[in-house]
């Protein structure tokens, strides 16, 4: 009867958690067929099963062949119905955050922690109306971040039960998902680690079994390091290098100092939403600079001294403390990745194993307020500021896949000449829509794979993109004569963008480009006038350069 109430528990809070994620993501639903996607797409598309797999034509340097089987199950499932793919993460992330909540409330309950349920459900809520996840819920090739942290909440689970149960089971299904975990995503780096912190903390700040404690180092960390140990030689037999993903040359290229500022700025993005900061950037340059740098860590060791000095029966600060140990190993792990200091969106996946025990220590930490009211009133503005700016983000994304969509939509070949598509644009304020690439037009193969019933067959060139700050951005041009054309932002505080950075002068067959000052730039044809079609986009709408208007602005 017991165990009966437990599952319809968990089974209504799961139902509570899609619902809340689905409405907050709604607006999103069509969005995410995008940037990476695309070329994920094309591999899928154009590869062999082994060979997409394998990863074998891919940039990226990693053993992904369980998330590669995965996508690829799903896509003969799903094909581009953006729905089934939407209800799909909306279910992945939910089921995610019940695990997270099972886990805690055990931890919790074991630890004798008061109004274990209610903490744990507290940092829940969090979880699901963080702004930060919109990346990892909308955008499709953000698959293998949900699947990683399912993944090592799952073997912590396993962990937990057998130290509560000691049901050997529990051993050989962790050991498998670590297994199935390893050719996912770099993430289960963290796993033995956690696991490790899990068994000293029910071993030192619990007084757990201690044969029971040394028997899950056995069976469950020792393993779980040997299996870290094969895939790293695996991966040095294959690549021949140790470092996956980001590769050798980067991980030693990086500054110590940008290394120790970015677990600070990822704390100050979490806790404090400092991405939507206006000036965010004197609080990166702080941290970014050795003064900052000392005082942040200094900080640490006195909370962390702190909460040592803290009576030895007060099992919330050995809570507290373990919650820290497990923020410090996942927010390790994406040091050495690429901090997202402008925009919005972009790169938040990288804070989606964090949150999860962050998002537990807030509720945590605020028990300790002796003024229920008060500590009540804290949390409600945390996850009302959270909420504000995660419907925000979403709104975002749901403007730029309109604009998205118009333009896939709307276009009409002219392939008896040469398209060069002057504006593409880049992003809204972070959320990813049309990046103009040097390898091959980027839009005509979104056309390609994503529109199929509209032939695009002639020549076309992606020559720049800009950052978009509204759905309505756009540009006017100005053909000075046969072989000039002027093309200019309609607005201030864009500027453009090639090949995923910032446009400098290049040139191709085609024409020269001339970032004039980011803001406007010149092109130089090369061929005859009359065999180029310029197009160019204001809010989603294409548009054609008329040849015979010169040194007149074309809005």
């Amino acid at each position: 009867m017991r165990l009966s109430t437990k599952v319809n528990s968990n089974i209504m809070l799961f139902l509570c958690v899609w619902v809340l994620t689905f409405v907050l993501y709604l607006p999103a639903a069509q969005a995410g067929f995008v940037s990476d996607f695309i070329g994920w797409l094309n591999e899928l598309e154009r590869n062999s099963f082994g060979t997409y797999i394998n990863g074998k034509d891919f940039d990226v340097k990693s053993l992904y062949q369980a998330t590669q089987f995965i996508t690829y199950v799903f896509f003969r499932l799903f094909g581009l119905h953006a729905w089934l793919w939407h209800l799909l993460f909306v279910t992945l992330h939910s089921l995610n955050a019940c695990i997270l909540y099972v886990f805690f409330k055990a931890l919790f309950t074991d630890a004798g922690i008061q109004k274990a349920k209610e903490i744990a459900a507290a940092g829940v809520l969090l979880f699901c109306v963080s702004p930060y996840f919109s990346e990892v819920i909308v955008w499709e090739p953000s698959f293998h971040f949900l699947t990683g942290l399912m993944s090592i909440l799952v073997i912590l689970r396993f962990t937990q039960l057998y130290l509560q149960n000691r049901n050997a089971k529990y051993i050989w299904i962790a050991l498998l998902v670590f297994i199935l975990s390893t050719h996912a995503i770099e993430l289960f780096y963290t796993t033995p680690w956690f696991v490790l912190a899990l068994i000293l903390f029910y071993r030192v700040g619990l007084k757990w079994n201690k044969g029971v404690c040394r028997k899950s180092m056995l069976y469950f960390f020792l393993p779980l390091l040997a299996l870290f140990a094969g895939h790293l030689v695996e991966y040095r037999l294959i690549y021949g290098t140790w470092v996956a993903h980001i590769g050798y040359s980067v991980l030693t290229g990086i500054d110590v100092r940008i290394l120790l500022s970015k677990p600070f700025k990822y704390l100050f993005h979490i806790l404090f939403l400092g991405r939507f900061f206006t000036h965010k950037a004197l609080v990166y340059n702080f941290l970014s600079s050795y003064t900052g740098i000392a005082l942040c860590y200094v900080l640490v060791c006195i909370g962390v001294y702190a909460l040592m000095q803290v009576r030895k029966n007060d099992v919330r600060a050995k809570l507290c403390l373990l919650l820290i140990i497990w923020t410090g190993i996942a927010l390790a792990i994406m040091a050495p990745l690429w901090f997202p200091e402008d925009f919005l969106i972009i790169y938040d996946r990288y804070t989606y194993m964090p949150c999860a025990f962050i998002y537990m220590l807030v509720p945590l930490l605020l028990s300790y307020c002796r003024i229920r009211k008060v500590a009540i009133g804290i949390y409600l503005l945390i996850v009302l500021a959270n909420l504000r700016f995660a419907i925000q983000v979403n709104r975002y994304w749901m403007k730029s896949a309109r604009v998205v969509n118009n333009l896939l939509d709307t276009y009409v070949p002219a392939n008896n000449k040469m398209v060069l598509l002057l504006d593409l644009p880049e992003g809204l304020h972070g959320a990813s829509m049309i990046s103009a690439r040097s390898d091959s037009s980027r839009f005509k193969l979104m056309m390609h794979l994503l529109r199929p019933g509209v032939p695009v067959t002639g020549e076309m060139y992606d020559v720049a993109s800009f950052n978009t700050e509204s759905p309505t951005d756009g540009v006017h041009v100005n053909i000075i004569n046969d072989s000039t054309v002027r093309v200019t932002q309609n607005q201030f505080g864009t500027w453009w963008w090639y090949d995923g950075y910032g446009a400098v002068n290049y040139e191709n067959a085609a024409y020269r480009f001339m970032n004039i000052d980011g803001h406007k730039y010149d092109l130089i044809l090369k061929r005859p006038y009359n065999q180029y079609e310029l197009r160019f986009n204001t809010g989603g709408v294409w548009k054609t350069a008329d040849w015979n208007k010169k040194n007149t602005d074309q809005y």
